[in-house]
Order: C-alpha cells, then sequence, then structure tokens
C-alpha cells in the first residue's frame, strides 16, 4: 500500500497470516477476502466484526461464491446476503468519439458481500413458502 501512497491509511488494518486459523483483531467495520476457500473463515467472523459489519469475498468461480453464500446464510446471523459477477469492459475515449472497446474480457468473478447482525436469526422456514399471517 506503501507504494501508492507513501503511508498506510490510519483506518485501514492490512494483517498477513493464515486467516484460516482465525482474526486476531476484534471491533472491524469490514472484511474483505480474496483466498481459495472464504467460506473456511465465516466461522471466525461474528468475533471479529462489529455488529453492523459487512464481509465481502472475491471468488473467481460461482461455485466458490455458492459455497461461500450456503456458510453465510448457515451461520444465520448475516443479512443483506448478495453475489454480483464482475465484468470487465474497456472504454475508448478520445475528443468525441466515444465507444466500449472492441474486446471485452466477459468475466473476471464475482464478488459476495453479508452483513453481520447482532443475533441470530428465527428458525429458517421451507424455501419458496410465504410466512403465514398470525
Amino acid at each position: 500500500m506503501r507504494a501508492f501512497g507513501g503511508l498506510l491509511a490510519g483506518n485501514l488494518l492490512l494483517r498477513e497470516r493464515d486467516i484460516y486459523a482465525g482474526l486476531v483483531d476484534g471491533e472491524l467495520d469490514r472484511v474483505v477476502l480474496d483466498l481459495p476457500e472464504p467460506w473456511r473463515v465465516v466461522p471466525h467472523l461474528p468475533g471479529a466484526l462489529c455488529p453492523g459489519g459487512w464481509v465481502a469475498a472475491y471468488t473467481p468461480s460461482i461455485i466458490q461464491a455458492s459455497q461461500f453464500i450456503e456458510a453465510v446464510r448457515a451461520d444465520r446471523r448475516y443479512v443483506q446476503i448478495e453475489t454480483h459477477e464482475v465484468l470487465l469492459r474497456g472504454w475508448h475515449i478520445q475528443g468525441l468519439a466515444v465507444r466500449p472497446e472492441h474486446d471485452m474480457v466477459g468475466h473476471t468473478g464475482f464478488v459476495s458481500v453479508a452483513r453481520l447482525i447482532d443475533e441470530p436469526l428465527g428458525e429458517p422456514r421451507e424455501p419458496g413458502r410465504p410466512t403465514r399471517p398470525t
């Protein structure tokens, strides 16, 4: 990070360690994961993330994204769970000639996010079945 700005930002914490063994920090607002098996970190997050904190995982395959999302859902302490495919398309901009590049990288990966809540959610209901009003 120093190569880009000279100094590290005061609100950025970088650690080089085996995150699968757990997180050593607490009271984190965000955790960004770019590793082969981000679902293995999910059990360690509630002790590290503040309630309302976000976890984001970048994965190159939809199978990895699915495994991460299923682990987050199974934990039952996350809301606002989403996955988005990241597409990259360059643009040619020269004066008034503005158009997308002819060549496009059609797929670069998936970003999945989830927000930690204070208490686990209630019992899951059967998928696809709406809740009955009481």
